[in-house]
């Protein structure tokens, strides 16, 4: 039995250039925002709301943010 869905877009997808759109935004006005700050500008200054994790997930990707687990540790 195959499933319906095959071959169809995702349902959770986001709409095309969006992702690309909060990312010009992030690169040029927050570079050195974390991802909650940024996505809460996002949505106040530039009506582009995103939940943070989505926000988080494409600086991650687009090598802004860095997971903890992957940051140097502090010496002290």
């Amino acid at each position: 039995m195959a499933n319906r869905r095959r071959e169809k877009p995702s349902n959770n997808q986001l709409p095309d250039g969006l992702a690309q759109y909060a990312l010009s935004i992030i690169r040029e006005r927050y570079t050195d925002f974390g991802p909650t700050l940024a996505c809460e500008n996002l949505a106040e200054l530039h009506d582009v709301h995103l939940s943070k994790e989505i926000v988080r997930s494409l600086m991650v990707k687009a090598g802004r943010w860095l997971p903890r687990k992957q940051r140097a540790p502090k010496i002290q």
